[in-house]
């Protein structure tokens, strides 16, 4: 970090890490001017309206993820593979979308949750931040911050 905070040129770098709260880390030791964080977006990505995208900076987004329209991404998140984000969705900054994570239509996500491999959010549900989606998870109701959420229908996990 010490190195890229005395960079005298412009830099653009892009950080593809399933943490949340690492992602968030990092970025945060950030301070140069000098370093961008462009969006980085596989070429077999499908948006069913372009124009209706809102999409923040440093994001990555890998093959077959599909968005649909009216949809707004914060800054810093992961889709992996075969991701899907339905109509009026809206995605804070940090967060982390293992392969095959299904948002449904006007779900509101926070900022560095965790949606681990295969889990499901049904339509019109609030996630907060820093909620982790257990694998193969399907939220039925609103999930309270800081909480892990596993099973179907998912229910808060104490560990």
């Amino acid at each position: 970090m010490e190195i890229l905070n005395k960079w005298d040129k412009q830099i653009a770098i892009v950080f593809a890490i399933g943490s949340p709260r690492i992602l968030k880390l990092l970025v945060g030791k950030i301070t140069n001017q000098e370093v961008s964080f462009p969006n980085i977006i596989h070429p077999e990505v499908y948006f069913a309206d372009k124009l209706s995208l809102l999409l923040g900076k440093g994001n990555v987004v890998v093959r077959g993820c599909s968005f649909s329209v009216d949809v707004t991404i914060g800054d810093f998140n992961q889709f992996n593979s075969i991701s899907a984000l339905a109509h009026d969705v809206k995605v804070g900054s940090y967060n982390v979308f293992m392969p095959l994570t299904r948002i449904s239509g006007e779900v509101s996500i926070g900022d560095s949750n965790f949606f681990a491999i295969g889990s499901v959010v049904l339509q019109n549900l609030k996630i907060g931040n820093d909620t982790r989606i257990g694998p193969g998870s399907y939220v039925m109701t609103k999930t309270k911050d800081g909480n892990l959420y596993m099973g179907n229908p998912a229910k808060r996990t104490i560990l």
